[in-house]
C-alpha cells in the first residue's frame, strides 16, 4: 500500500470540490460562470495528475495483481452504478432502451478514462525501453489509435504520465517547494489571462493538426493548474501543524475522494438532477449571476461534498455496500 502523504489527501480533497464545483454550475447557471472554466481545466487532470504519482507499484505488478489491485475496484461500481440508474428510471417512469445506453457510456466515466490510461500504462511500461521512452511510446499510441479521443483519454494521459514522473522528482519540489509554488501560480494566471483555461477540446488528430499551439498549451494550462493545487496543499500541510484539526478534516475527506465521486453521481447527478434541475433553470434567475457564480453554486458544492463524505463514511460501515459501490469490502483510499 502507498505510503499517505497529507499535502496529497488535501489535494485530492480539492479536486473532488472542484468536480462537485462544476456539476452544480452545470445545474444552475452553467457557462455563465466565471470560475467554471478554472475547475473543468483542473479538476480531472489533477485527479490523473494523482493516480499517475500513486501508480509506480501497481505498475511493476503482474496483470492479474494489477487487475485486482487497480482495475477491478473500478469496474464494480461501473456496474453498480448502472444498475442503480436502471431501477431509478423504472421508478420514475422514464426509462427506455436508448437512455440505458447512452447512462452506461456515460455513468462514471472517470474511471473508464482511468482504466484504458492505466491499463495502457501497464503495457508501455513492460517494454524493454527507458521510462520516458515508454511513456513516449504511451502517449503516441493513445493518440494515433482509432477512438483515442473517447472519454478525452489521449489527452488525461498526459496528467497521468506527467504525476508518473513527479513521483521521481518530489524530493527535489519538496526542498524548492516555496519557489515551485509561486511559479505555478505566476504561471497559471499568465495562462489564464492569456485565455488558455477553457473546458476541454477533444485531442483528435484533426485538431491537433490546425490548432498545435492550443493543444499544448492545453496541456501546460491543466498541468500547472493541477500541480499548483499539489504544490499548495503541500506547502499549508508544511507550515501548519499537522494536528490541525481542519487540516485533518480534509485529508480525511481526500482519502475517500472515489467512493465520494461514486456517491455523488448517485445524489447529484441522478437523483437531485432528476428533481432540482428543472427549477433551478426556472428560477435561477431570481438571483444575481455573480452571487451564484461566487457564493451560491460554491456553497452548494461545498455541502455536495459534505453530504456525500458522510454518506460514503456511512456505507463503509457495510462490507457488502463496500464492495459494490467502492469495489473493496475495506474501503479507504
Amino acid at each position: 500500500m502507498e505510503k499517505r502523504i497529507t499535502g496529497f489527501d488535501v489535494a485530492k480533497c480539492v479536486a473532488m470540490f472542484l468536480v462537485c464545483l462544476v456539476h452544480c454550475y452545470y445545474f444552475s447557471i452553467r457557462n455563465q460562470s466565471t470560475l467554471i472554466l478554472g475547475a473543468v481545466n483542473i479538476a480531472i487532470p489533477l485527479f490523473m495528475m494523482i493516480c499517475g504519482f500513486f501508480a509506480h507499484s501497481a505498475l511493476k505488478k503482474p496483470f492479474i495483481q494489477f487487475f485486482k489491485s487497480r482495475l477491478l475496484p473500478l469496474m464494480i461500481p461501473l456496474i453498480s452504478c448502472w444498475c442503480i440508474f436502471a431501477l431509478l428510471a423504472v421508478a420514475w417512469g422514464i426509462a427506455d432502451v436508448s437512455m440505458l445506453k447512452d447512462e452506461a457510456v456515460s455513468c462514471l466515466w472517470f474511471f473508464k478514462a482511468l482504466i484504458i490510461i492505466t491499463t495502457v500504462a501497464w503495457l508501455a511500461f513492460r517494454l524493454p525501453l527507458p521510462r520516458w521512452a515508454s511513456a513516449a511510446v504511451m502517449l503516441v499510441a493513445l493518440l494515433l489509435i482509432p477512438g483515442g479521443t473517447v472519454f478525452y483519454v489521449n489527452y488525461f494521459a498526459f496528467f497521468f504520465v506527467a504525476g508518473y514522473f513527479l513521483r521521481n522528482a518530489w524530493q527535489w519540489v519538496e526542498r524548492h517547494i516555496e519557489v515551485v509554488t509561486l511559479f505555478c501560480v505566476v504561471a497559471y494566471a499568465v495562462c489564464v489571462a492569456a485565455g488558455y483555461v477553457h473546458g476541454y477540446r477533444s485531442f483528435s488528430l484533426w485538431f491537433l493538426s490546425h490548432f498545435p499551439w492550443l493543444s499544448v498549451m492545453q496541456v501546460v494550462s491543466g498541468a500547472l493548474g493541477a500541480l499548483m493545487v499539489i504544490c499548495l496543499c503541500t506547502l499549508v500541510c508544511s507550515r501548519v501543524n499537522a494536528e490541525n484539526r481542519v487540516i485533518r478534516s480534509l485529508a480525511d475527506v481526500g482519502r475517500y475522494t472515489m467512493g465520494i465521486y461514486v456517491m455523488q453521481n448517485i445524489t447529484l447527478i441522478y437523483v437531485l438532477h432528476h428533481y432540482i434541475i428543472d427549477y433551478t433553470l426556472r428560477h435561477g434567475s431570481a438571483v444575481s449571476v455573480q452571487l451564484l457564480d461566487f457564493v451560491v453554486v460554491p456553497a452548494a458544492a461545498a455541502i455536495v461534498l459534505a453530504v456525500n463524505y458522510l454518506l460514503v463514511r456511512l456505507a463503509v460501515r457495510s462490507e457488502v455496500l463496500s464492495l459494490l459501490l467502492f469495489g473493496k469490502k475495506n474501503y479507504q483510499r
